[in-house]
């Protein structure tokens, strides 16, 4: 169950990231098809790198504790784009549009983004415990983690975004993400 529930928040993390990604960009670059093509290009190729690289480490041998650092880690990267943003956008001031939209969401949000993504190969290798069941397992994985995106995508476009700011909705979920990771930590003795 502790697995579901990281996976469940995980996933809708990284579409209220996607989300307040987008209203962050807005403030400098407007809301263009080019924002969000960017904003969502970046979010796939983080998520295409976690997958990959949860997947690696996971083969060197899946820990609940290794999981709640990449969950911790994820929480601290998504705090660090509240102070990082007016930064970058300083430092990219002069590029042509494109460029400036790719690389300011590459800076903020591909990190947290990979974490986060790293997480759901990572759980799915923890939680395989009979071969016979690994495609209906990482199924029922998969699964949870696309409902809470799911989740978080309508949850941020309908509730969120309108009643709370940006840095509020960013200190959300990079407490709701350290809280997970503490909780999962310091069970893993109980739980694998």
């Amino acid at each position: 169950m502790k697995s579901k529930i990281t996976l469940f928040i995980t996933g809708a993390s990284v579409m209220i990231l996607q989300i307040i990604g987008v209203r962050i960009l807005a403030t400098q670059l407007g809301t263009t098809v080019a924002v969000w093509s960017c904003m969502i290009a970046v979010t796939i190729t983080a998520l295409a790198v976690g997958y990959y690289l949860g997947g690696f480490y996971a083969d060197k041998g899946a820990h609940q504790k290794t999981r709640a650092l990449f969950v911790a880690g994820a929480g601290i990267a998504v705090l660090l784009i509240i102070p990082l943003k007016e930064v970058v956008f300083m430092i990219g001031s002069s590029w042509p549009y494109g460029v400036r939209a790719t690389i300011v969401s590459f800076l903020l949000f591909v990190v947290p983004t990979v974490l986060l993504a790293m997480t759901t190969t990572y759980t799915t290798r923890m939680e395989l415990d009979v071969v016979s069941k690994a495609g209906s397992n990482s199924g029922t994985l998969y699964a949870i983690s696309t409902l809470g995106s799911i989740v978080g995508v309508f949850g941020t476009s309908f509730l969120l975004i309108p009643s709370f700011g940006v840095v509020s909705i960013l200190c959300a979920v990079a407490g709701t993400l350290i809280v997970t990771a503490v909780a999962g930590y310091l069970t893993s003795s109980v739980y694998r």
